[in-house]
Formats: structure tokens, C-alpha cells, sequence
């Protein structure tokens, strides 16, 4: 008969022995062909996860920068089209003799009202800059340019026409003008004035003229002009015939910088001397 021991008595297999705890519990411990049982990051994949995040944050920074300039940018691009446009409005408040370039871009002139420059609360100047594109009897055509660095792109421009409001000096004894007829191949002495932003024209076609309504004369067509930096961005046509029912197809092509070739049209009722003003540079 074999020899029994006590259950007191009875010795554990070693790797049972050192894998049991207090209470029965096995503890944490390599085993035979399995991975260490591990707790938390190494140090390695915590340096390759601070590389992961340094690269992905060094190629969005270019992003957040561009943004930045970006918003800074339409900041400035608004603040300059409030200027201008608050220019405009004191310009159409002065009497229409004193509308000069000289008076423009005086700061003496009107209480200090104009000048060459304005200065923001925040301290940031504008370079402002009043241009008298047209000065004709019955309108002038002003254009503000205003800009807030050296570069041809900073810069924002609003343009207007002034009409005289002082009536027509007439003789002691005037003759009435006939009105003419909507097939009327004579009348009254009409002039159509077109201006333009800048000097990107198309010089093959430039600023055509035609009449549209019915029964205008094709032999009558005025000739197509270029509006640029020699004639201050504005032409104008003569002895045209106007009244109610007479109308004029103004196309301008003209190509933005960075764009491709634009063609716009306007049509404009020849009742009085009319001014026609075309944005050919939109994307400024």
C-alpha cells in the first residue's frame, strides 16, 4: 500500500508555486513561448508617436500662416473700400467748380477733409489718392485709389461720376431743340463717355458702340476706342444721336491680370450725356 500524505503536506509544481499569489491569484509573469505580459507605452512608441504629431503639425502650419495673411488681407481690402467710399461721398458734397485734382489731394482743402494719406485708430496708414479721370462742362469722373503697401495688388478703387448741376447757358433769345425721334438721324449733340479700372484692355477689339434700337444706320456707327494710361482710362463719343427711344450697346473685352479674356456689355438710353464705367479688374 502506498504512503499517503496530509493535504497539508502536498508540494505544488515550481511554476505553479511561483505563479500563485496571496489569495489564490496568479500574478503577472512570462510564460513558456507566449509575449511578456506588459502594461502602459514603451519608450519607443512614445518617441514615435511625438514624430508622428511634429510632422503632421510641421505641414499644417504653411496652412494656418496662409489663412492668417489671407484674413489679414480682407481686413485691410475692407478698410480701404470704407475710405474710398467715404471719399467719394465728401467729393459729391463739394461744388462742382471746386472738384479739381489740385483740391482733391490738398489736405488744407475743405477743413482738412482730403489729402494723400489717412491713419486708422489702430495706427495703420493708407495712401489715398484722387484722380480726376474726366472734367467735361456738364460731369467730372472721379476715381479714388486707396492702398496700404507698395504692392500693385494692395490697393482698392472706387470711381464716380459728378454731373454739373448749373444749367445750360443760354442766349437772350434760345431756340427750342427738338426732340429727336426714335428713327431720327439727327437731333441734339450727344456725348457717351466709358471708363474703365485699369489698363488691361484688349487692343484688338477695344470699347465698341453700337446702336440697337429699331431703325438705327449701320453707316453711323462710331468707331471702336481704347481706354489706357495715355487718355486716363476713359474715352468718349460726340455728336451722337440721342432721345427716349435711342439705345447704345456698349461691349468692352479686357483681359484681368492672372484671368482669362473677359467681354462685358452695357446698354445705356441716350437721353442726356451718359458715363458708362466698367470694373476691368474685378478680382482686386
Amino acid at each position: 500500500m502506498a504512503p499517503t500524505s496530509s493535504p497539508s503536506q502536498i508540494s505544488l509544481p515550481p511554476e505553479r508555486a511561483h505563479s500563485e499569489g496571496s489569495g489564490g491569484r496568479a500574478a503577472c509573469r512570462p510564460a513558456p513561448d507566449h509575449a511578456f505580459c506588459s502594461a502602459g507605452f514603451s519608450m519607443i512608441e512614445l518617441l514615435v508617436t511625438v514624430l508622428l504629431a511634429g510632422i503632421i503639425f510641421a505641414a499644417m502650419v504653411p496652412v494656418f500662416a496662409s489663412a492668417l495673411r489671407k484674413t489679414s488681407q480682407d481686413n485691410f481690402r475692407v478698410t480701404a473700400t470704407n475710405i474710398a467710399q467715404d471719399r467719394i461721398e465728401k467729393i459729391r458734397t463739394l461744388d462742382f467748380i471746386d472738384i479739381t485734382s489740385g483740391n482733391l489731394n490738398d489736405p488744407a482743402f475743405a477743413d482738412n477733409e482730403f489729402g494723400t494719406s489717412f491713419i486708422t485708430i489702430n495706427g495703420k496708414t493708407y495712401t489715398v489718392e484722387s484722380i480726376l479721370v474726366a472734367d467735361a462742362p456738364k460731369y467730372k469722373t472721379v476715381k479714388v485709389k486707396v492702398s496700404w503697401s507698395a504692392a500693385a495688388s494692395d490697393s482698392t478703387t472706387v470711381q464716380t461720376v459728378v454731373m454739373n448741376p448749373a444749367p445750360e447757358t443760354v442766349g437772350a433769345s434760345p431756340t427750342p431743340t427738338a426732340v429727336p425721334s426714335p428713327n431720327s438721324t439727327t437731333g441734339t449733340d450727344y456725348t457717351l463717355v466709358v471708363s474703365v479700372t485699369d489698363d488691361d484692355v484688349d487692343h484688338t477689339s477695344g470699347v465698341k458702340v453700337v446702336r440697337i434700337d429699331n431703325g438705327y444706320n449701320q453707316t453711323q456707327l462710331p468707331s471702336p476706342q481704347i481706354p489706357d494710361s495715355t487718355n486716363a482710362l476713359s474715352v468718349s463719343w460726340s455728336s451722337l444721336i440721342g432721345g427716349p427711344n435711342v439705345i447704345y450697346r456698349v461691349t468692352i473685352k479686357f483681359t484681368p491680370p492672372g484671368h482669362s479674356l473677359t467681354t462685358l456689355t452695357k446698354d445705356v438710353t441716350m437721353i442726356d450725356t451718359t458715363s458708362v464705367y466698367f470694373d476691368t479688374n474685378p478680382y482686386q
